[in-house]
């Protein structure tokens, strides 16, 4: 996309600047994003596999000496 716009000579360099900030400030929030949503997946994905092996009697009795308190 490009936009004219019709500023003071002296103020141009800042508005350039400040356009390159923005670009970059949402290019890393997309980016925090997307590592987010990788992570949270990953977490979601590994839940099961990780639950197969720690939900079963053998689990159980290996951690039964721990009270749980409340």
């Amino acid at each position: 996309m490009q936009i004219t716009v019709d500023v003071l000579d002296n103020l141009a360099q800042e508005v350039i600047d400040f356009v390159d900030f923005l670009k970059v400030k949402y290019t890393q929030t997309s980016l925090q994003s997307s590592l987010l949503n990788d992570v949270v997946s990953g977490l979601v994905l590994s839940e099961y596999t990780l639950a197969k092996d720690w939900l079963n009697d053998e689990e159980d009795a290996a951690w039964a000496h721990i009270q749980h308190v409340r």
